[in-house]
């Protein structure tokens, strides 16, 4: 399953360009997408757009179908692999009655999204710890005003790897959190879908089928985002300061280091920091719902 949700925008307050028509037969989808995570892989393509009444839907196209174009074009530094590139529709073919409204997402979806890019951080920060490791154990030469002729034995050359290794425990630790407190929350859907099940808007966990479901997602929630503050920190720290432990020799394409630091920047870059910090500051100051579609800046495009 791949993703096709996002669009370039080309001036303020842009939005979602795809059209789904229902009046079809088959019903089909019709735009173009980018950061098409996945698609180039997948079978099926999970497709963002706009209904008739300019609701949101989310729907399924066959990727191998009919009108349905994938080109390898991400351009990232980081993350190359994930063919996050652009998705063209034209009048593609909606999979049977796979049209789905937006405002009936799971409450959860988020956060679950948010925790699948930080254990992709931690794994950075982890493997940066490993293969500095590994490297300086290779290594033979030292600098000529090093604390030992083996680079090994030198007890600066340690104090490096030992800051990158307390980094990526970090930022293993806090993930594990988050992922702790979501299962706590699904936990409490689950009980909730058997006592009492009603649909759960993904703008809010306010009407949530319990008080204690919500307050448990409201938990999870500040743990995801409380996590991609420390996570990202962790894993831009352990990937840049590995070479600390290094000569000149690492920065060498040929080492690959390089991609622990450009994989965490492209992963830290789906979400600056600087909001989901604002979220938990609003939540423990004035208890805020610190779901990230409670309240959202609708830009509008200027008017002529």
């Amino acid at each position: 399953m791949g993703g096709a949700w996002s669009e370039r925008a080309t001036v303020p307050g842009a939005g979602n360009s795809t059209r789904f028509d229902a009046t079809t037969v088959p019903p089909t989808v019709t735009g173009t997408k980018y950061y098409s995570t996945g698609s180039i892989y997948g079978d099926w393509i999970s497709v963002a757009a706009k209904a008739a009444d300019d609701s949101d839907v989310f729907v399924l196209v066959d990727a191998h179908g009919e009108g349905v174009e994938l080109f390898d074009d991400w351009d990232g530094i980081g993350q190359r692999l994930t063919g996050s590139g652009t998705t063209v529709f034209d009048r593609s073919a909606v999979a049977g009655d796979a049209v789905f409204r937006s405002d009936e997402r799971a409450p959860h979806q988020e956060i679950i999204y948010q925790i699948v890019l930080l254990t992709s951080l931690a794994g950075v920060a982890l493997s940066a710890r490993d293969e500095g490791a590994a490297a300086v154990r290779a290594r033979v030469r030292n600098y000529p005003q090093g604390l030992a002729a083996a680079p090994r034995d030198d007890a600066i050359v340690q104090e490096a790897i030992g800051g990158v290794a307390a980094a990526a425990a970090a930022a293993r630790s806090i993930v594990l959190n988050a992922a702790s407190e979501l299962d706590a929350g699904l936990a409490e859907l689950e009980r909730d879908a058997v006592t009492s099940p009603i649909p759960q808007p993904a703008a809010s966990f306010e009407n949530s089928a319990s008080s204690g479901t919500a307050n448990q997602l409201r938990a999870a929630a500040v743990a995801t985002w409380e996590a991609q503050l420390v996570a990202a920190d962790a894993a831009l720290r352990a990937s840049t300061e590995l070479y600390d432990a290094l000569g000149s020799s690492a920065v060498e394409r040929s080492t690959g280091l390089d991609r622990h630091w450009r994989n965490a920047r492209t992963l830290v870059s789906h979400n600056p920091r600087g909001y989901k910090g604002r979220l938990v500051g609003d939540w423990y100051i004035n208890r805020a719902d610190p779901s990230p579609w409670a309240r959202q800046h609708e830009a509008h495009a200027p008017q002529n």
